[in-house]
């Protein structure tokens, strides 16, 4: 697509548009029949924050108050989870495999 990582989004190609549109409404007719469906909704990334967010705003920004919301998904960055349990077995733990980082 060759968008700039960082900064302002420029205009999206028609076609770009047109694809993200429907990805958009698939998106919130998912989060919407999920969340009324479960008492939790947990999104899982491998990625670093806060980057769900940033592609929340970049290209669905009519998405955000599903996320502001009480009884909305919520983001679980995986990296900072595993680094929390870690840190929280270590200080409890006397196992030499959460001492490594």
């Amino acid at each position: 697509w060759n968008l700039p990582r960082r900064g302002p989004t420029r205009d999206l190609p028609p076609e770009l548009e047109r694809d993200l549109a429907k990805w958009r409404a698939a998106v919130r007719d998912y989060l919407s029949i999920v969340c009324s469906l479960s008492d939790r909704c947990v999104i899982v990334t491998n990625s670093s924050p806060p980057w769900v967010e940033n592609c929340i705003e970049r290209f669905a920004p009519e998405l955000k108050p599903f996320f502001g919301r009480p009884g909305g998904p919520t983001v679980a960055y995986a990296g900072e989870v595993l680094l929390q349990a870690r840190a929280a077995q270590s200080s409890s733990c006397c196992c030499p495999i959460w001492w490594t980082t």
